[in-house]
């Protein structure tokens, strides 16, 4: 039985504002989801599916507002906002 997932659509980062982000608040994407079992459980909680906005790639980021503020895409290398 196959278990439905949910897919976050991301917003794009204006061009004028590539300039200003910050590189310590960007997020990584990963093609693997995250471990669902043993001491990481909790944390698979905390990511998420994620659309690119600009070439609809999708892959999981750590959602955590407080430290990520902007993602990267793997395959268009842009920046978006989750």
């Amino acid at each position: 039985m196959s278990k439905e997932l949910t897919v976050k659509m991301g917003v794009k980062v204006p061009q004028s504002e590539f300039s200003s982000l910050d590189p310590n608040e960007r997020g990584a994407f990963t093609v693997t989801p995250p471990p669902s079992a043993g001491d990481v459980e909790a944390q698979a909680a905390r990511y998420a599916l994620l659309m690119c906005p600009r070439c609809l790639y999708v892959g999981y980021v750590w959602i955590d507002t407080n430290f990520y503020k902007w993602f990267t895409c793997n395959s268009c290398n842009l920046p978006f906002r989750a």
